[in-house]
């Protein structure tokens, strides 16, 4: 009887000493992770305290001033693209979202879907603006520039000689 509570002891103290060990590794990579992978977490850096998020795990993003960072990792901030008014429809659901962002020191450049009225926009952020800048309102209002009409944001581009192109465009760039 002696050696089967052994037996019972040591295969108890294993499975626990197991679910322990599987913990601690999950905690340390996720602490590694913010710091090194922000990527894995659907927090992409855009330079300039800006960040784009995956937004409901669907591939959806949206483009935001950080505020509230663990490690590398955006957690959250103000919504610079698209604007609060427009990210939700009249019935609280998300409508607008980022399928692609690029961006270099000096600019950023987005583009949105919107589910419900099928209306592309394109974006221009130009990064002038102080990076410990809180105020989404100011930034919307004279960093951001919005074009419903791809032609009107090519020539934009060009003109302010914003060398950033979309992946898988039919913008023809």
């Amino acid at each position: 009887m002696d050696k089967f509570f052994r037996l019972v002891f040591t295969v108890i103290f294993i499975v626990i000493f197991g679910i322990i060990d599987i913990q601690l590794r999950f905690v340390g990579f996720m602490y590694v992770s913010v710091r090194a992978c922000p990527e894995l977490h659907g927090s992409y850096n855009l330079g300039h305290n800006v960040y784009m998020l995956e937004n409901d795990g669907h591939g959806r993003f949206i483009v935001l001033g950080g505020r509230n960072m663990d490690g590398r990792v955006c957690l959250t901030g103000d919504n610079l693209v698209p604007e609060m008014s427009q990210w939700y429809d009249s019935l609280g659901r998300r409508a607008e979202y980022v399928v692609d962002a690029r961006f270099d020191d000096r600019h950023i450049i987005a583009r949105t879907d919107n589910y419900q009225t099928h209306i592309r926009k394109y974006y221009i952020i130009t990064k002038d603006f102080p990076a410990e800048m809180n105020d989404a309102d100011e930034i919307i209002r004279h960093h951001i520039l919005s074009f419903t009409d791809s032609a009107e944001f090519i020539v934009r581009c060009e003109k302010d000689s914003i060398a950033l192109h979309f992946k898988n465009c039919d913008m023809g760039k």
